[in-house]
């Protein structure tokens, strides 16, 4: 079959089938991780000038997103454990994300944060700070309960859910697919 040649109805209908059958095979591949890939992932919005949330409790092995909805550059730079992450600067609608580990690490002896607790802050505005705190895998031990927030900030925001799924344009794209092979039959057939 060569483009430009004639193709009967049969041809089209094994065609069609062939692709809709590709097509379901790809969408079943992309199905199961693009649920996975939002189920950890927490958003701190970075505002002038401070971090909401600025304390965070999350699961061990969450991937955390700094997005900056400011008007002006920010870092996020972890100061304890020392240099666990550095954003690089963040310009106005850029974001960083950082995935925690499953096992907070061996603190150093002259650290002062408390196990499982990641402290940062912008080295920009050195004023603005904040904390990502994490449990024990389960079994290991309890998990560190979220303090309070301050008042006197503006409320907290909904979180994001980290944009579209990936499995969206990929059904849309099967539906169009066949919509389109279908016409082209039916109007052969005429």
């Amino acid at each position: 079959m060569f483009w430009g040649a004639p193709i009967n109805e049969a041809t089209l209908k094994r065609l069609l089938a062939r692709l809709a059958a590709l097509l379901s095979v790809a969408l079943l591949m992309v199905a199961p991780n693009a649920g996975a890939q939002s189920q950890n992932l927490v958003t701190v919005s970075i505002r002038d000038f401070y971090f909401e949330p600025s304390q965070l409790t999350i699961d061990p092995g969450t991937t955390v997103r700094w997005v900056n909805e400011g008007t002006t550059q920010h870092t996020v730079f972890a100061t304890s454990p020392a240099g666990a992450f550095l954003s690089g600067t963040l310009n106005p609608g850029e974001s960083f994300t950082y995935t925690f580990p499953q096992r907070f690490p061996r603190p150093s002896p002259d650290s002062t944060a408390q196990p499982g607790t990641y402290k940062y802050f912008c080295k920009i505005h050195p004023e603005m700070k904040g904390s990502v705190a994490f449990g024990a895998p389960p079994g290991e031990g309890t998990t560190v309960q979220q303090p309070p927030t301050p008042t006197d900030r503006q409320p907290p925001t909904v979180p994001r859910t980290g944009g579209l799924s990936p499995i969206l344009p990929l059904g849309l794209l099967v539906v169009v697919t066949v919509g389109l092979l279908g016409w082209a039959i039916k109007r052969r057939s005429s």
